[in-house]
């Protein structure tokens, strides 16, 4: 089952990085020593949305709105 749930979210990674407004989907490997599979995402040097609020504690309604825009659009 998770195996195949890794599977879906390689999918759905590749299948969301022609969006310009989302992380780009690089590439994943499967280690078989370990078992352990790596999933390669473009580099966002901003840092992820989690650091964002971690740092700041809230996000105003006004640029919330403009980053679900750049998603959307």
């Amino acid at each position: 089952e998770k195996r195949q749930q890794i599977l879906n979210e390689m999918r759905t990674l590749c299948e969301a990085s022609c969006y310009p407004g989302l992380v780009e989907f690089q590439g994943a490997f499967y280690m078989p020593d370990s078992g352990q599979i790596s999933i390669a995402l473009e580099y966002m040097d901003g840092g992820s949305l989690a650091d964002v609020i971690r740092v700041k504690k809230s996000i105003s309604e006004p640029v919330l709105a403009h980053m679900l825009l750049k998603v959307l659009l």
